[in-house]
């Protein structure tokens, strides 16, 4: 599992492999530590969007905040990017092209969302829009 902040994984103890290595290198920390989160890669950058505070639970508030970071720059480092509208936990996030789509997962009080946000990362100012609703709630999709 890849987790951010000051834990294990993306965060201050984390990395990732570099192309043509065979072990764990150390990466950049995440200023916001986070759980349950969605990642992705569009455009030689990956985004880290919403989850939860903590790693292995949820009870202490989600996040719509998204971190991005620059892999082709010289010091990568992790920087802000814009927040969602809704915060969600065990979302599911693909990229298609240069947008991101965050879809399901749960709200603070556990209930499944049905709502999808789009961020299209090619535009001058990215920002999240609504995209269509699913019939269901849906989390944590594989």
């Amino acid at each position: 599992m890849l987790r951010g902040g000051p834990v294990v994984g993306l965060g201050a103890g984390g990395g990732g492999v570099a192309p043509g290595e065979s072990a764990w290198v150390a990466g950049p920390n995440m200023t916001t530590a986070r759980g349950s989160f969605g990642l992705a890669a569009v455009g030689g950058k990956m985004y880290a969007v919403g989850g939860c505070r903590h790693y292995d639970w949820c009870d202490d508030g989600n996040l719509a905040s998204i971190e991005v970071l620059d892999t082709s720059a010289d010091a990568p480092t992790w920087r802000a990017g814009p927040k969602m509208a809704t915060a969600r936990y065990a979302l599911g996030l693909a990229a298609l092209g240069a947008k991101l789509y965050a879809v399901g997962g749960f709200n603070y009080d556990d209930i499944r969302l049905t709502s999808i946000e789009v961020l299209d990362t090619s535009a001058a100012t990215p920002a999240w829009t609504a995209g269509p609703s699913m019939a269901s709630g849906r989390f944590s999709p594989g």
